[in-house]
């Protein structure tokens, strides 16, 4: 049985699909086994899959071919059909450092590790930057799913929710009934902080392993009323969650999260519609009672009772004076 099931979702990427594959190739390792989830593309993204699978085979690469549906479905058909004790969700616009992946098979194995977080690094076009040949001692660290969640709201850290950021024990997602979204944008957002609460060791490589593709027409760069409502509802989720993190830190993070909802109104064209969504995260912040907490929230605080606009700006202020403060 495979120790990684890597799923997929492919939808209309003809142009970054052969690049991805030839990418992929370079793991030797049998221990991988690749799910596509074809999600009812138009163009010849299908074709080029299924050509894959029969040169690798069955035991190495399964296609599955499904009505469009969006990415939260596609996730979870792969997920529903994995058999590794592991899940890496990819996407097929970007590539991996594979020089690499031996030493975090080993890690894995050696740890029994419930997570494995990394880091990542962007290019446009063609990925040119030298990688790392190889994971020493220093480069990573053991930790709790309590700190990953802590890390996401430390501005210099380089945990993200990202899906591809991260590799899962598959069990973890079954018996905890943790799915995508369907329907929805942000998704990563909606499942990254219940893989994080409901994980005990996890490891934490400060290596970038993901070469993420920055192009046009990805989710995170188009601006739009359903995005936006689908970021906050995100951060919704997590308020409403029941999870082991501490209240303080849990509104830490809905802090930096509100904030940049916050200031992503200014997308929306519609003043009326700006308006009601600047109330509407005014009102959750200011749900969050910052002035019980410590003296680092209070200028904070004081800054969302004015409503003074481009908060996270000020936030960015806010974590700097703060670590400052405490010696980082």
């Amino acid at each position: 049985m495979e120790l990684i099931s890597v799923v997929v979702p492919v939808y209309n990427v003809q142009e970054y699909l052969p690049a991805f594959l030839e990418n992929m190739s370079n793991i030797k390792s049998r221990q991988f086994r690749f799910y596509f989830v074809d999600d009812g593309s138009s163009d010849n993204s299908g074709l080029i899959l299924d050509g894959y699978q029969e040169k690798l085979g069955s035991e190495k690469a399964v296609v599955l071919h499904t009505d469009n549906a969006g990415l939260s479905a596609a996730r979870n058909a792969g997920l529903e059909v994995a058999q590794g004790k592991y899940v890496w969700f990819l996407d097929p616009d970007d590539l991996i450092n594979t020089n690499i992946i031996g030493d975090m098979i080993s890690l894995l194995q050696q740890y029994d590790l419930d997570i494995v977080q990394f880091s990542f690094d962007t290019f446009s076009t063609t990925y040119r930057k030298s990688e790392v040949k190889s994971i020493e001692t220093t480069d990573w660290k053991k930790l709790p799913g309590d700190d990953l969640f802590e890390l996401l709201c430390n501005p210099k850290s380089s945990v993200e929710n990202y899906s591809w950021s991260h590799i899962v024990k598959r069990e973890i997602y079954i018996n905890h009934e943790i799915l995508f979204p369907v329907g929805k944008n942000y998704e990563d957002c909606a499942t990254t902080f219940l893989l994080f609460d409901n994980a005990r060791e996890c490891g934490l490589i400060d290596l970038p392993v993901i070469h993420y593709r920055s192009r046009r027409g990805s989710i995170s760069k188009t601006q739009s009323i359903q995005n936006y409502d689908d970021f906050f509802d995100s951060i919704m989720l997590i308020k409403n969650s029941n999870t082991k993190f501490s209240q303080e830190v849990k509104n830490r993070y809905l802090l930096t999260r509100f904030m940049t909802s916050f200031d992503q109104t200014s997308w929306l064209k519609d003043k009326r519609q700006t308006e009601i969504r600047r109330r509407r995260v005014l009102n959750q912040i200011q749900q969050l009672n910052l002035e019980q907490d410590t003296f680092r929230y209070r200028i904070l605080s004081w800054l969302i009772k004015n409503k003074i606009c481009f908060l996270s700006r000020s936030y960015s202020v806010y974590q700097t004076l703060k670590l400052r403060r405490s010696g980082v």
